[in-house]
C-alpha cells in the first residue's frame, strides 16, 4: 500500500508501536509516573498514574525512561491519555527494546521505586533516530 495512502487510512505519519512500560513526564521541575502506551518516531501515547494531576496541551515537558530522556509537546489530551510530540525523531523500536530488558538487567539499573531514573541511569541510545 502506497505512503500517501497508508497515512489517509490510519491519519499518522509514522507507524505506532504498542508498548507498556514505566516512564517519567517532567514538568516544572517535578516528574510524575507515567505508562507509555504507544511509541511512534515523533511521539508517544502515555498515562499519568496520578489521574489528579492534568497536562495543559502545547505544555513542554520531558519523557524519561530508560535509555532516552526526550522533550516533548503535549499535543492531545482524551480519556485514553495524552499524546506527546517529540522535538526530535527516536528510534522507537529501540526505545520499548531497553524498556523490556531482563527483569535482572533492570533490578540492576532501576533506582528504587517512585523515583525517576537520572542521567546518568540512560544511555540515550534510544533517542537516536
Amino acid at each position: 500500500m502506497p505512503e500517501e495512502r497508508r497515512r489517509k487510512i490510519n491519519g499518522r505519519a509514522h507507524q505506532r508501536f504498542p508498548t507498556s512500560f514505566e516512564a517519567w513526564i517532567g514538568r516544572h521541575g517535578l516528574y510524575l509516573p507515567a505508562q507509555v502506551a504507544d511509541v511512534s518516531v515523533r511521539g508517544a501515547r502515555i498515562i499519568l498514574l496520578h489521574q489528579a494531576i492534568t497536562l495543559a496541551i502545547g505544555e513542554q515537558v520531558t519523557l524519561r525512561a530508560h535509555g532516552c530522556e526526550l522533550d516533548a509537546t503535549v499535543v492531545r489530551r482524551s480519556p485514553d491519555g495524552y499524546g506527546l510530540h517529540f522535538l526530535s525523531d527516536i528510534a522507537p523500536l529501540q526505545l520499548v527494546r531497553e524498556n523490556y530488558a531482563p527483569l535482572s538487567r533492570l533490578k540492576s539499573r532501576r533506582p528504587a521505586a517512585g523515583t525517576p531514573p537520572g542521567p546518568g541511569e540512560t544511555s540515550l541510545s534510544a533517542c537516536k533516530g
